[in-house]
């Protein structure tokens, strides 16, 4: 073999040597990059599914809170129909001539009834003359000078509360200290009071 022969074999050997370790590298990050494409993919159609999954128990969840909704609303009225029963019997009754007392008789064992179906379902009237005013229970319709202050004192529409919520409040009234005004009030006709009898 002659020397630019030897020479040039030399140099494709080097150049082969060269190229090898760099070409490795490439293949692996192809590699590598098409795993991790594939993993990304995996993960989104993952996320999809589950997101899909959500929606439809939302859905379902709605449905049935709906459905459970429907089923208490429905008991609840099933409760009142004997009552409404009874009310058209009264009025039944008061057109054949019945006397006031029964029907004031009828009247009341309606309401007992109706109360107790209420009790039955949870639903109580809330508390008020002799108690203290509360602002979560009663709804001060007038103040009374002269009564125990923050006591009520009178009911002018009863309040009820189901399993502690308040459907609705109560309206009453409540009593208040009597300032000097009111007392001066008070005296003046207590005098003319006296003054009147006197001349008498």
């Amino acid at each position: 073999m002659t020397a630019p022969e030897d020479v040039e074999k030399a140099a494709e050997g080097g150049a082969a040597e060269a190229a090898g370790p760099a070409a490795e590298p490439a293949d692996e990050l192809a590699v590598e990059l098409a795993a991790a494409r594939a993993q990304a993919a995996e993960y989104l159609d993952l996320a999809q599914r589950v997101q899909a999954d959500f929606e439809n128990f939302k859905r379902r969840t709605a449905r049935e809170r709906e459905r459970a909704v429907e089923v208490a609303v429905g008991d609840t009225l099933a409760l009142l129909l004997p009552a409404l029963d009874h009310l058209h019997l009264a009025l039944d009754a008061s057109a054949g001539g019945a006397r006031a007392g029964d029907l004031r008789r009828g009247v009341e064992l309606t309401l007992r009834q109706v109360e107790d179906d209420l009790g039955d379902a949870g639903v109580a009237a809330i508390p008020t003359v002799g108690e203290r005013f509360d602002p979560q229970l009663h709804e001060a319709m007038l103040r009374v000078p002269g009564e125990q202050d923050g006591v009520v004192v009178a009911e002018f529409r009863r309040g009820y509360v189901h399993h502690g919520r308040v459907l609705r409040p109560a309206l009453v009234s409540v009593g208040a200290p009597l300032d000097a005004g009111d007392a001066g009030d008070a005296g003046d006709a207590g005098t003319a009071g006296t003054e009147g009898g006197s001349e008498a």
